[in-house]
Order: structure tokens, then sequence, then C-alpha cells
């Protein structure tokens, strides 16, 4: 569950031709049926290794109160995992917003009693907003240890990828938001590392 990025924008492949994302808006936006997306490959991996159904309610231009707002409906019934990656679009909000916001959703996931896995966002290339996206990662975090809430940093493990290697963003960006294919790709491999999965 997430925005645009886990939705599959900047996928070389991305098509959103899919079933309606529920909860989404009207008109319902649509998942993406392509292959190359971080998404898809967590998709696949988690359907072949373990049986299961894996479904992306990544939605476009979706802050955390977006997702919140449309709980119900993006997180189908008997669902056992949710793995949430979202923020990028909260770049704009305010500290003090954020941090209710994120608190807030986890808490209402979490009161589902579903096993929740928060990853924060990747960094981007373009300006940054008036939080910065280290800022937003910070948030995710201080709220996923207060709420005891597994967390992960996508921002800190992309970041040290790109400065080890001598990479710049760029290399891994469609646009300044979005990741390109090899973006997606790195994104899949820590998700992978992180789950040991």
């Amino acid at each position: 569950m997430g925005d645009s990025i886990t939705r599959g924008v900047g996928s070389s492949d991305y098509d959103p031709t899919g079933e309606d994302i529920p909860g989404s808006g009207d008109p319902a936006q649509k998942r993406n049926i392509g292959t190359k997306s971080w998404a898809a490959k967590f998709a696949d991996l988690v359907t072949t290794k373990y049986s299961g159904q894996c479904v992306n309610n990544g939605v476009s231009q979706y802050k955390t109160k977006d997702l919140l707002d449309n709980i119900d409906d993006l997180i189908p019934v008997n669902t056992n995992m949710v793995i949430l990656t979202v923020g990028t679009n909260d770049r704009n909000a305010s500290y003090s917003t954020l941090d209710t916001n994120v608190r807030n959703l986890i808490t209402a996931i979490k009161n589902k009693n579903i096993k929740l896995f928060v990853f924060s966002p990747i960094p981007f290339s373009g300006a940054t907003g008036s939080l910065g996206m280290e800022k937003i990662n910070n948030i995710f975090m201080n709220a996923c240890k207060d709420l005891s809430v597994p967390f992960y940093s996508l921002f800190s493990e992309f970041s040290a990828f790109i400065g080890e290697n001598n990479y710049t963003l760029s290399n891994y960006f469609e646009d300044s938001l979005h990741p390109n294919d090899a973006g997606h790709n790195l994104m899949f491999n820590i998700y992978r590392k992180s789950l040991k999965i």
C-alpha cells in the first residue's frame, strides 16, 4: 500500500490498465500490470515462494491521510500482512501534521490485527519540499518505534547504495520523483533483503 512509486510509475513497462484500485477515487485508478516495478517483482516473489496472493494498492498522488481515509477499501478482508511505503507526496506538509497522520495510519492498520511492515520513502532528485525526505524518514522511524512496528529505511539504504558506488540519483530516476527500472530493481532488492525473503 502506498503512492505512485508503489503503483509502479517510472518503470519502463508501467501499464495502468488492470483492475480498479478500490478506494482510489472516482473514477477509480487502475492497477499497473507491468512487471518491472519493485512491487510487481515483490508480488511475483511472494506468490511464487508462499503460494499466497499479493495485491498492489499503490495509488498515485496519495498522501498518508488519503490512505487513512480510504483504509477499509484499500485493505481487503482477510489480509494477513501490509507493506506500507508512503510519504513522498507529504513533503510539503508540516512536521506535526505528517507526524499525526503517520501515527494515525499505523494505528488504524494495527487495529485490524494485520502484520505491518513500514518502509520510508526513497530520496529523490527533485525539490525536497518544506520537510525534505530525511525528516520524513525520521517521522516514520520515530512513529514505528513508539508504536512497536517494524521499520525499514528505504531512504537510508537507497542513499547508501548511491554513495558507496559513486552514482548519482539521476541514474536511478525516470524523472525527479519516480524511479526508473534500475531504481525499482534497487528498491526490490532492499525489500527482499530487509524482509529476508
